[in-house]
């Protein structure tokens, strides 16, 4: 009886932990049309990164938010959004970057939905992030910018089953 009770918990904490997934990547979401991986390690790729790095005038990668020791993934959904998912180290540093951002008028804060926060960059960006996870989407009409920001907080809370996690793409592209 107690290994029967020692197997049901078990059971139950597997699926508690799973549905409660840390891993930045359940933002992607599921049915992207395009997916790619970057290694931001690799010195090779890393200067190519100045595009990231000149547009949030990040200095310091470091004292970003960011955690460039994990991969990048850019997407594209099914509607043909284009993203980018990054891991947030801590969410304190990366809302810095963007209140900087916002302090040299290249950045206007959004709403805080669902425990996300918003910010559009270069009238074009919505950025939303959690202490997970950064996406990045666009670029974005500003009539599109609120549909966008509600899309992007489904993807922020979505469970792995809703993402590209655990699908032949993700498994391919994390097996390279």
């Amino acid at each position: 009886m107690k290994q029967r009770i020692l197997y049901i918990f078990l059971a139950v904490l597997s699926f508690l932990l799973a549905s409660c997934s840390s891993d930045y990547r359940t933002t992607i979401p599921a049915g992207s049309t395009a997916l790619v991986s970057i290694d931001a390690t690799d010195s090779e790729i890393s200067s190519r990164l100045s595009l990231l790095t000149d547009l949030l005038k990040i200095d310091d990668a470091a004292k970003s938010g960011i955690d460039f020791r994990e991969r990048l993934y850019l997407f594209e959904t099914m509607d043909g959004s284009l993203g980018l998912c990054a891991k947030v180290s801590d969410d304190q540093q990366l809302r810095g970057v963007f209140k900087n951002l916002e302090k040299g008028g290249s950045a206007k804060e959004g709403p805080e939905r669902q425990k996300c926060n918003f910010f559009i960059v270069a009238d074009k960006w919505v950025c939303g992030y959690t202490n997970k996870a950064l996406l990045m989407m666009g670029p974005v009409l500003s009539s599109a910018q609120g549909e966008t920001m509600s899309t992007m907080v489904r993807m922020l809370n979505q469970d792995a089953d809703e993402s590209m996690l655990g699908t032949p793409m993700m498994d391919k592209l994390d097996s390279l």
